[in-house]
């Protein structure tokens, strides 16, 4: 391709125009009982591209790969790796059955990826690599270490223990649209997706990393320790002229569901660790959008566990717009499981004084339980015994409701919990404009008293249904952060934002168009809109409450707002 004109959807359309492309393509193949001593029991892809005009592709497309095992490797049944020298690289898994491969752990660095294990990796200035795993069914397939059904690792990753190879172009992997089911692993039974965000002499030339776990279904998958559905492991970090530096690690729009973790995180395991030179603002840690429902665990965090976690800088996890849905933690030994929604904990495992941080903003966390403490939200933290550390979670417009234990709780801030080793009690916790609601233990676990900052709290039935939506009557609407954006709202939105999974997005419920006041549409507020139509403000007949759009103007839009929910009564 000489340029993006004569590309005409071609194969080259992938690494751009003016690149020499060498492409390699395993289609439409059964691959069944192989074995590998290492790396891709079934089938083995690896492209790289050491010069600035180079382009190299591997795909494996189409195929059945079953039965086939990488003793102590990497990739049970597919592996792959895209590695850019200066060049563009490209790896794409499509469209393949992934169904009981094996990736043996013994005692190495490796047992990853039981049925599809992928690398991505940028290795000089200027270099582009891509990885692809996208509509592949990957089902019963086991890991000894991480990753039973898919091990993704980008960016910098480790060469030998305590050593990295470390990124120094633009660097992508993305996990999509795969149906995960019934894997196992140690640790991340779904999905095991690590990116070492680290570079090291990148002054002069920029260096992105992205790693996008998104839109999978994820279920019935088990891990022994962490990650049931999907384990996220973020190192941000840095050595000498690492900057500037950008990209993400994002968790999003998933349906996780049914996994088990014998430890924590039944649904996600989710860990933000920067250290060194690592700066979180340069690369989040992004969890969205995600439906995490019917997930159980062992110790801690039946839903979601994640980790914000720093030795130098400081550190931030952001998880917002998920529903945690009939989640639990559980010992059936002790009975001494805690956190069935979620557990949140902040701190330094290490116990350097450094800082971290928790952003838990509009999510829904309903029907979920835990032997002890909260059954919705557990709390924890961990930082520097000697000071000078600090640890802050934000829970913001959420919903915690109907969950076993405490709506909210933890244990004294800077002792032991069931995850954190303890530390100095430098800890600060925010519950804003949230509504926390008919907890069998109560809303707020006594132990956060003294930490505790509440404002806008609600204590009332959100009126959720069995998918965890909140009706048009729920007291949840309008009740957000009046200062959050509220335009993504479908209208009426009552010019502020709604609490929960669906708030300021375009799936909200609508505000009740009561004119009158009175909390039912009726033929009064009918009346009420007729009366106004067609006023401008200013105008003589002008009634602003009849203005439900706030345009300026009652029309046939707020004519249609009042008929959509003609006979609602919410008295």
């Amino acid at each position: 391709c000489a340029s993006a004109e004569d590309c005409g959807g071609s194969d080259c359309v992938f690494l751009g125009p003016c690149l020499m492309v060498q492409e390699a393509v395993v289609e439409d193949n059964v691959v069944r009982d192989n074995v590998a001593e290492r790396f891709g029991g079934g089938i083995f892809g690896f492209a790289e591209a050491p010069f600035e005009t180079g382009g190299a592709r591997v795909v494996a497309s189409g195929n059945t790969v079953t039965g086939n095992v990488a003793s102590d490797g990497y990739g049970g049944g597919i592996f792959v790796q895209s590695r850019a020298v200066r060049g563009t690289t490209e790896a794409l898994v499509q469209g393949n059955v992934v169904e009981d491969n094996e990736a043996v752990y013994a005692g190495s660095e490796l047992g990853h990826g039981g049925g599809i294990g992928a690398m991505s990796l940028t290795w000089d200035f200027g270099g582009r690599s891509s990885v692809l795993i996208t509509e592949n069914t990957i089902e019963g397939n086991t890991a000894g270490y991480m990753g039973g059904g898919v091990r993704a690792e980008a960016g910098s990753f480790y060469g030998s223990p305590w050593s990295f190879y470390y990124s120094y172009g633009t660097d992508t992997m993305r996990v999509s649209a795969n149906a995960i089911t019934s894997n196992g692993a140690f640790d991340g039974g779904g999905v095991s997706a690590w990116m070492g965000a680290m570079a090291a002499y990148s002054y002069y030339s920029p260096v992105t990393q992205n790693l996008v776990v998104g839109q999978n279904t994820i279920s019935e998958n088990a891990a022994d320790r962490f990650g049931g559905g999907i384990e996220a492991f973020l190192q941000n970090g840095g050595w000498y002229y690492s900057y500037p530096q950008t990209g993400a690690l994002q968790v999003a729009e998933n349906e996780i569901s049914d996994n088990t973790a014998g430890e924590g995180g039944g649904g996600l395991f989710g860990w933000n660790y920067v250290s060194w030179y690592g700066n979180p603002e340069d690369v989040p840690f992004e969890v969205s959008g995600n439906t995490i429902g019917g997930n159980t665990a062992g110790s801690f965090a039946g839903g979601a566990f994640l980790f914000s976690d720093a030795d130098e800088n400081y550190s931030i996890v952001d998880f917002h717009h998920n529903l945690l849905l009939a989640n639990a933690a559980h010992d059936p030994e002790e009975n001494d499981a805690v956190g069935g929604g979620a557990l949140l904990a902040a701190g330094s495992w290490y116990g350097y004084p450094s800082g971290s941080s928790i952003s838990f903003g509009h999510n829904t966390v309903a029907g979920n339980s835990a032997d002890l403490g909260a059954g919705g939200v557990e709390i924890e933290s961990m930082v520097a015994s000697e000071g000078g550390g600090w640890a802050e979670v934000d829970l913001r417009n959420s919903i915690v409701a109907d969950s076993a234990g405490w709506g909210i709780g933890g244990p004294v801030p800077g002792a032991e919990g069931a995850w954190t080793l303890g530390g100095a009690p430098d800890l600060q916790v925010n519950v804003l404009y949230s509504d926390v609601f008919d907890n069998t233990q109560g809303a707020i676990e006594r132990t956060l008293v003294g930490v505790l900052q509440t404002e806008g709290l609600i204590e009332q039935d959100p009126l959720l249904d069995g998918d965890g939506v909140p009706s048009v009557c729920s007291p949840t609407t309008d009740a957000g952060d009046p200062a959050d954006d509220y335009s993504a709202e479908p209208e009426p939105n009552g010019r502020r934002v709604n609490q929960g999974h669906l708030g300021a997005t375009e799936d909200a419920v609508t505000t009740l168009p009561d004119i009158t006041g009175d909390l039912r549409i009726t033929g009064a507020d009918l009346i009420e809109i007729t009366t106004a139509f067609g006023a401008t403000d200013g105008a003589v007949r002008w009634n602003a409450a009849a203005d439900l759009d706030r345009d300026g103007d009652i029309d046939g839009d707020d004519l249609a707002y009042v008929a959509a929910q003609w006979g609602t009564d919410c008295r």
